[in-house]
């Protein structure tokens, strides 16, 4: 296994979650097509979620879609960009600084201690 060159790290999270993948991938105001979606992993950043795959939705690498779910009845939908895809997984990049400072905030607000504990179970694992 190589060395890790993510910034922020990536914490399990199996929550569900839908994408809502755009009709057109050259024009994202024709409407989309949800997609139902598990997670693997979240982040700051990014995250990882297997797709019940649909033929009318083109999950491709470069596609911006909108990543929406819902935990601790808060409800969060985060713009995000297709980093990657692998038969019935992908990988996303938020786009968080295409979304409102609400947004921004609620997630930071959420995501940000989750990450901290992750990385202080690490190093406390790693001291054994």
């Amino acid at each position: 296994m190589g060395v890790e060159q993510r910034r922020f790290p990536r914490i399990p999270f199996t929550e569900p979650g839908e994408l809502h993948v755009p009709v057109k991938y050259t024009d994202p105001n024709a409407g989309s097509v949800s997609v139902t979606a598990r997670f693997r992993d979240i982040s700051c950043q990014g995250a990882e979620l297997i797709i019940v795959p649909r033929d009318d939705a083109h999950v491709v690498p470069g596609t911006v879609v909108e990543l929406a779910f819902t935990v601790g009845g808060e409800s969060f939908a985060l713009p995000a960009r297709v980093v990657w895809v692998a038969a019935d997984k992908v990988g996303l990049r938020l786009k968080l600084g295409s979304a409102s400072d609400d947004v921004r905030r609620a997630y930071a607000g959420w995501i940000v201690p989750r990450t901290n504990k992750a990385i202080a179970q690490a190093k406390a694992s790693a001291n054994r």
